[in-house]
């Protein structure tokens, strides 16, 4: 690569070479060539430079994608020559391509303007995510690329996503739909009603209706199927190999509601273990390391060891109430309690996988939902997002202009609010003696007719820290 300006060549002094040139030149054309440059005016031959090899660095990024696509293809076709499984690897060849087609096709990043009218749910999808509000389907890449937009004529639009893969029902209806990043991948029209679905992490779905629960391969083969007319799905799970699955059924037992979860096997007709829990309604499952299934009802939270469907440890709510859960982390399980209709004052209660209690935090204020990931538990308020240690110690208070309506911690923090999506980035722990941190995150500036006072708030999407603090939680 030519790192010299072309008018320098090399073995020439560049002062002879202007001396032998000025002496053939007007007087007036060598006063306005000795003129010195401005301080500020870019070199243009060393500018040129730059530019190409930001080029040719962009070049190579583009070049190593292809080989790892080129490799990734090589391996899943060897996959298919010697284990035969032609139909799942004809499926992980078009991922990987459609993942490659993304990559070198990036979007603009963060914040970025939904174009939707109410959210009504949104889950992780490949790095990126889906949204669905009334009336469209919409994916975007991790980078904030839109991949498709989908009108999906559904009048209760339930999602539930796979890895790529993203089914959309509405509860009380007999079809589904399953959408892919470019295309639709299957409709199914069942013969109950659907209650609930759920996608596990390689695309294989399970769909219960009020005839009973289904389960479909990633190739749309019914591959299982349990009777059961008189009960109500209120959760259902996936463990990450597959093939274990539970769901938490409301039954009528003495003219009473109570709880059963039920653990199955896709190579197992009947159930493997049922769990009872009278007098609670379930609110969340999730499959836990070492055979171990956690169970939220609104009473109590429970573990059930899987191998023997005993119960092995259990957390008692008591008399609170509880607002919302989350057991998107193996390390930890976020509770948090509050009665929003009549009172400002919520409590947070973080719980490890043997459901002792490693952390708590009260805030006075208007709690409306609770994430987590395996470092940090998120509060999202009215007006603001606050961020705390597995431990309860309060890392910093993110103020925002709209409520906040979801955060996803799987892979990228995403934080919804106002019609956008923003990049969101949790505060450090304070030192020793320090405050919390007060933070500012903003979504896509309105447009603006005419130039006026600068904006208060940042519409980068990022999030500063600055020397201002909030008083920490009791």
């Amino acid at each position: 690569m030519e790192l010299f300006p072309p008018e320098f060549p090399r073995g020439t002094d560049p002062r002879e070479r202007r001396s032998g040139q000025a002496k053939q030149q007007p007087a007036q054309q060598r006063s306005a060539q000795t003129q010195r440059p401005r301080q500020d005016a870019p070199y243009a031959p060393l500018a040129a430079n730059r530019a190409r090899l930001e080029r040719l660095r962009q070049k190579k990024r583009r070049r190593r994608i292809r080989i790892a696509v080129v490799l990734a293809v090589a391996l899943a076709a060897a996959l298919a020559y010697f284990t035969g499984l032609y139909g799942a690897s004809i499926a992980l060849l078009g991922d990987i391509v459609d993942s490659a087609v993304i990559a070198l096709s990036p979007g603009d990043g963060f914040p970025l303007d939904l174009g939707m009218d109410e959210l009504i749910d949104v889950q992780p999808l490949a790095g990126g995510f889906v949204a669905v509000d009334d009336r469209e389907l919409v994916m975007w890449s991790a980078s904030g690329r839109e991949l498709r937009r989908i009108q999906h004529g559904y009048g209760d639009p339930c999602i539930t996503t796979g890895n790529t893969r993203v089914c959309i029902y509405s509860r009380g209806s007999t079809a589904l739909r399953v959408e892919g990043r470019r295309g639709t991948l299957a409709e199914k029209t069942l013969d109950g009603n659907i209650l609930l679905a759920r996608m596990s992490p390689n695309g294989t779905l399970a769909v219960f209706t009020d005839k009973g629960l289904e389960v479909y391969n990633p190739m749309f083969d019914l591959i299982w199927q349990w009777n059961r007319l008189d009960a109500f799905a209120l959760a259902l799970t996936f463990d990450d190999d597959n093939r274990r699955f539970a769901t938490a059924l409301v039954e009528s037992r003495g003219g009473a509601l109570s709880s059963t979860v039920y653990l199955f096997e896709t190579g197992k007709d009947a159930p493997v273990f049922t769990f009872q829990a009278d007098d609670a309604l379930p609110v969340a499952l999730r499959y836990l390391s070492g055979n171990q299934l956690l169970c939220v009802f609104d009473t109590r939270a429970v573990v059930i060891d899987t191998q023997t469907g005993q119960q092995t440890s259990s957390f008692e709510f008591g008399t609170r109430v509880l607002q919302s859960v989350s057991t998107q982390s193996d390390d930890s399980l976020a509770l948090l309690f509050a009665d929003v209709d009549v009172s400002r004052y919520a409590e947070l209660i973080i719980l490890d996988p043997a459901l002792t209690v490693v952390g708590t935090a009260e805030l006075e204020t208007r709690a409306l939902r609770v994430s987590s990931d395996r470092t940090h538990v998120y509060v999202l308020a009215d007006d603001c997002v606050y961020t705390y240690g597995l431990d309860g110690v309060l890392y910093g208070r993110t103020l925002l202009d709209d409520t906040p309506q979801r955060l996803l911690t799987k892979g990228k923090l995403y934080l919804f609010a106002g019609g956008d999506a923003m990049e969101f980035h949790a505060p450090s722990r304070p030192a020793e003696g320090e405050e919390p941190f007060l933070t500012q995150l903003s979504g896509v500036a309105p447009p603006s007719d005419s130039a006026s006072e600068p904006e208060t708030h940042s519409a980068s999407g990022e999030t500063s820290q600055t020397d201002s603090s909030v008083a920490p939680a009791a």
